[in-house]
């Protein structure tokens, strides 16, 4: 028993380790988001751009999230691509009303119907998108991923350009819309998001090790979605990558494209960062259900199709991005540990010193790293949202744990019963845009000349 309780101790001790290490590296190489450099506004340039999303079962959201973003964007040089199902009526209705009102706005319908998975929509969208353009005389620039619930800053298509010029893949930061206090579950993202894509994205790109993709927030060059479609039988991603965008990444890393996680601030305020903000799921089974998605997609599918490639630190990234199947276990036998040490009391094991030691560092490890996730929410959403990231954290462990233990279910059983698995939607909510409690807003009485 004294074994185990050595063993737990020290695989947290390694994690936890893990983690810090990427705090100092990005303290002592002083990563943060720049500022847009001044007279960027004068330098936009027009290349044209095409925004993809996939739709399923998004009627409540689509008109909205259109509506909202083509007033932010405000450029006559970007195009939105709706793909909707032949057997989604609802959405595919409120897609052609919109296409009729804004002649940026093209409908693609699927040949198949729905729910297909988020990549095999994306490559419709795509053979579209070089069909509309041979017809129009135009050349799509970059091949941009959104989903039907962002909110898209009025700076991104210029950092898509000005990223263009030197990189063919381009993430931008992905944040959530701020939630109340109440919105525990929502609020998790809050923390998760702030963190990971104002500091670890950095890291990542200093150290030169591959640049996932977020999903939405994502530009493609025209040159790279060319040779993957050669690669691919003219698809972009494979039919049934449960996180296509993940992998892609990867794959351009692996093909030699060069990749960037362009993080800006376009004002003096910290908050204001060019990014894509949206609303994560705010129920405890939903946000398990995405993160199942996201565990087999990375951490099973990922580590499977990808293996082990690159340089030292590009392998320690694929480590760290998989180690969330691990953290599923340690997490539950955590509580287990907690919960016999205090039934027995330390004092009463053959070895109290080192275990008290152990104890003690990790302790003390995870109050570190605990202050440094408050210091990045403090960052973009205040004081109060602050002091919630400690009791928030337990809840993020449990949702991740049973994500976790769900995701290697579901892989198992399909390799035992041959079933194939399925993608799960994330049932999406779009914020009232009067009340969108962002700076980016502000923008929007500023006039954008391209």
């Amino acid at each position: 028993m004294e074994l185990w309780l050595l063993l737990s101790g020290l695989l947290i001790f390694i994690f936890v380790l893990d983690d810090l290490f990427i705090d100092a590296y990005s303290l002592v190489m002083n990563l943060r988001p720049k500022r847009l450099p001044i007279g960027f506004e004068s330098r936009r340039s027009n290349e044209v751009l095409g925004i993809m999303v996939a739709n399923w079962k998004e009627s409540e959201v689509l008109e909205a999230m259109v509506k909202t973003n083509s007033r932010l964007l405000a450029d006559p040089n970007v195009f939105i691509f709706l793909g909707v199902y032949p057997n989604d009526t609802e959405t595919a209705e409120i897609a052609f009303r919109l296409a009729n009102s804004n002649d940026r706005v093209i409908v693609v319908v699927n040949r198949e119907n729905g729910p297909t998975f988020k990549g095999q929509m994306i490559n419709e969208i795509i053979r579209s998108m070089l069909t509309f353009e041979y017809n129009a005389g135009i050349k799509f620039k970059g091949f941009i991923i959104h989903d039907s619930e962002d909110v898209i800053h009025p700076y991104s298509m210029d950092l898509y350009r000005f990223g263009l010029k030197t990189a063919d893949f381009i993430q931008l930061p992905v944040l959530s819309l701020p939630r109340s206090p109440e919105a525990m579950v929502g609020g998790i993202y809050l923390d998760e998001f702030a963190e990971a894509h104002s500091k670890d994205m950095l890291v990542r790109q200093k150290m030169g090790v591959a640049i996932p993709s977020a999903g939405v927030g994502t530009c493609l060059s025209r040159k790279l979605v060319l040779e993957f479609c050669k690669r691919n039988q003219g698809n972009l991603f494979a039919k049934k990558d449960l996180t296509e965008d993940y992998i892609l990444g990867h794959e351009a890393k692996k093909l030699g494209f060069k990749a960037s996680f362009l993080s800006y601030l376009s004002t003096e305020s910290y908050p204001d960062i060019v990014s894509t903000r949206e609303f994560f799921p705010n129920s405890f089974m939903a946000s398990i259900k995405q993160k199942t998605r996201w565990t087999l997609g990375i951490s099973i599918q990922g580590w499977k199709q990808l293996g082990w490639f690159g340089s030292l630190p590009q392998m320690y990234f694929l480590w760290r991005d998989r180690k969330a199947l691990f953290s599923a276990f340690l997490n539950i036998n955590c509580l287990a540990v907690l919960g016999y040490m205090i039934g027995i009391g330390i004092d009463r094991l053959e070895n109290p010193i080192l275990l008290s030691w152990l104890l003690t560092f990790n302790l003390l490890f995870m109050v570190t790293r605990l202050l440094i996730r408050m210091r990045w929410t403090y960052n973009f959403y205040g004081f109060t949202s602050a002091l919630l990231v400690p009791l928030r954290w337990p809840i993020g462990m449990l949702i991740n744990s049973f994500a976790g233990l769900r995701a290697l279910y579901q892989h198992y059983r399909s390799l035992l019963t041959s079933v194939e698995l399925k993608w799960e939607k994330t049932q999406h909510e779009f914020p009232d845009a009067i009340h969108v409690d962002l700076p980016v807003i502000a923008e929007v009485k500023k006039e954008i000349s391209v």
